[in-house]
C-alpha cells in the first residue's frame, strides 16, 4: 500500500514564511475552472503525490509559480493567483500538457521559465506575461515524461525521462 490515501492527495494549503520559518501564514487557495467549465480549488486534481511543481522567481520572492494540472502564478506572495496554461487549450491560455513535475528558470533570467511535464519540455520567454506563451521543445520525442533535469549556465544538459518513444 502506498503511504497516502487517494482522498488525502490534494493540496490542503500553500504556506509562506517571511522570517526564515519561525512563523507561517496561509496563502489564498488557488481557484480555477478545470477544462474551462468546472470550478475547482484543487489545482492538482487530487494527484499532489504525482503532479506538483513550484519555483520562486529569482528576482522577486513574492512571485511563485506552481504546477499541477495547469500552471499558476502569484505576483503578490500568495494573495491572488493567475492561471498560466490550459492542458486542453481553452480560455485563451497556451495549451501545455498536464501533470507538471519540474519548473526551473534559465540561469540569470526571471523571464525564461522551463517546464517538465508528462508531455515533455515546454519553455516560455515571457513568464511574467498574462498569460505567457509556451512552446513545446521536445525535439523529436513522441511520448515521454520529464521527471527532473540537470542544468548549468550553458543550458539543459541532462533529462531524466520515463516512457520514452521516438
Amino acid at each position: 500500500m502506498p503511504w497516502f490515501k487517494a482522498q488525502e492527495s490534494s493540496i490542503k494549503k500553500i504556506m509562506k514564511s517571511t522570517d526564515g520559518g519561525s512563523t507561517w501564514t496561509s496563502c489564498t487557495t488557488i481557484s480555477w475552472n478545470d477544462q474551462c467549465s468546472s470550478a475547482s480549488t484543487d489545482f492538482t486534481r487530487n494527484q499532489a503525490w504525482y503532479n506538483l511543481a513550484s519555483v520562486v522567481d529569482p528576482d522577486d520572492e513574492d512571485i511563485l509559480y506552481v504546477g499541477g494540472i495547469n500552471l499558476f502564478r502569484t505576483d503578490n506572495g500568495g494573495t491572488s493567483w493567475s492561471q498560466l496554461s490550459s492542458w486542453v487549450g481553452c480560455g485563451g491560455y497556451s495549451e501545455v500538457h498536464s501533470d507538471h513535475h519540474i519548473l526551473v528558470f534559465a540561469p540569470g533570467s526571471s523571464d525564461t521559465l522551463i517546464n517538465g511535464n508528462d508531455g515533455g519540455v515546454y519553455i516560455t520567454e515571457n513568464s511574467q506575461a498574462s498569460p505567457p506563451t509556451w512552446t513545446m521543445i521536445n525535439n523529436g520525442f513522441k511520448r515521454h515524461t520529464v521527471l527532473c533535469w540537470g542544468h548549468s549556465s550553458h543550458g539543459i544538459k541532462f533529462l531524466f525521462l520515463n516512457r520514452v518513444t521516438r
